[in-house]
Order: structure tokens, then C-alpha cells, then sequence
């Protein structure tokens, strides 16, 4: 029996991010956190 797993994802910058935001937001965060993270450093 194999399992086959999806390749390692690379972290990248969303295209959709203002360049106020300075600080790069892991994708591994979970939860809604990286959404307030967002929001916080945009205002």
C-alpha cells in the first residue's frame, strides 16, 4: 500500500496584500489568526 503525499508548499506573499503590511504572515498559522494579523498592521 502507498500514500501518496502533495509536494511541500512554499510560502509565498499574497498578491492581495497592501505594502503597508510589512511583516510576512506564516501560512502554517491556523485558525483565523493570520486574518487579525491582516487587519491589525493595516489600520
Amino acid at each position: 500500500m502507498r500514500v501518496d503525499f502533495p509536494l511541500p508548499v512554499r510560502p509565498t506573499t499574497p498578491i492581495f496584500l497592501s505594502p503597508g503590511i510589512v511583516q510576512l504572515i506564516p501560512l502554517s498559522t491556523m485558525g483565523m489568526s493570520w486574518l487579525y494579523l491582516i487587519w491589525r498592521s493595516s489600520n
